[in-house]
């Protein structure tokens, strides 16, 4: 896809980090991918963007500094992308608004961690037997548990921790 207003907004966003790096790469496929799918109309297959992108470099920088900090996940990026485009609101207001930034309190996680393997006993015992699979089950449960908002790493850490 060829469209100068797509170049433009890429180049205004890669400016807030010198136009190098790994948040450079990020916002360059969220823009191939999310913003453009959002700026077209879902329901016509190969329609035409809107005439305008109707959120700001500044916004859209903020997204991508919330995805490469952890601040959110990229399932929630995706979110307040489709949010921020909508509304025109702060992308950090519209996340914490909808709950959306992820839990890297060590006790809240430590609790949904509990939680899980009281909940699943027989799946705590074939990874202690050496099922790996069963850890991404666990941490699958603690995701849904948390509503999608805990940091993946960080449960896989305490799984590991508290299963040792």
């Amino acid at each position: 896809m060829r469209d100068v207003r797509l170049g433009d907004f890429f180049d205004a966003v890669a400016a807030h980090w010198g136009g190098s790096g790994e948040r450079v790469v990020l916002a360059s496929n969220y823009i191939a991918n999310d913003l453009v799918n959002l700026l077209r109309d879902d329901t016509v297959r190969d329609s035409e963007m809107r005439p305008e992108i109707t959120i700001s470099a500044e916004y859209f920088g903020k997204i991508i500094n919330m995805l490469a900090d952890g601040t959110v996940s990229s399932r929630s990026g995706k979110d307040i992308l489709a949010a921020a485009i909508e509304s025109g609101e702060d992308p950090e207001k519209i996340a914490q608004e909808k709950g959306l930034l992820q839990i890297r309190d060590t006790d809240q996680l430590a609790a949904i961690v509990d939680a899980v393997i009281q909940a699943n006993t027989s799946v705590v015992a074939d990874y202690k037997a050496g099922k790996q699979a069963a850890l991404q089950f666990l941490v699958g449960q603690g995701m849904k548990m948390s509503r999608g908002v805990a940091n993946p790493g960080a449960l896989i850490e305490l799984f590991r921790g508290r299963l040792s």
